[in-house]
C-alpha cells in the first residue's frame, strides 16, 4: 500500500481534502503520487516521469509491444499468459511446457536471470 493512503498519514489527509497530488521528499527519495484521467501507457509514464536511467523493468503492460519476462509459477496459473507474444523474451519460473527458443530461468537462483537482462538490455546496443 502506497504511503499516501496510510490513514493518519499527512499525505493520506491531504488526498482527503482534495489534494490532487502529493509530493513525498526524504533525504534519499522523492515519490510524486498524482491523480489521473485515464490509465498511461508504458510510454507515456516514460516519457514524463523517467531520465537518466538503462532500464525500466514494470509490472503489468501485458497487452503493449515491450520486450516481456513473464513470472510463471506451476501452482499459480496452467498456461503462459504471454506463450504467442512475440514479445516474450524470457520466461522466470517452472512452465509446463517450454516455448522453443525462450529461456527459463529459476526463480530461486535471480543471477543467471539478472545476467541475461544485463546482456540482453544494457550491454548490447539497441
Amino acid at each position: 500500500m502506497p504511503v499516501c493512503s496510510l490513514p493518519g498519514k499527512d499525505s493520506w489527509r491531504h488526498k482527503q481534502s482534495g489534494a490532487v497530488m502529493t509530493i513525498i521528499s526524504s533525504p534519499t527519495k522523492v515519490a510524486v503520487v498524482s491523480d489521473t484521467a485515464y490509465d498511461h501507457s508504458l510510454a507515456e509514464i516514460r516519457e514524463k516521469f523517467v531520465q537518466g536511467v538503462d532500464l525500466i523493468i514494470s509490472e503489468g503492460y501485458k497487452r503493449e509491444s515491450h520486450p516481456k519476462i513473464e513470472v510463471f509459477r506451476s501452482d499459480v496459473h496452467h498456461e503462459l499468459l504471454c506463450k504467442a507474444d512475440e514479445n516474450l523474451v524470457a520466461i522466470a519460473g517452472d512452465p509446463p511446457l517450454l516455448p522453443e527458443g525462450i529461456p527459463v530461468f529459476d526463480l530461486n537462483d535471480p543471477r543467471p536471470l539478472c545476467d541475461f537482462v544485463e546482456r540482453l538490455f544494457i550491454m548490447s546496443p539497441h
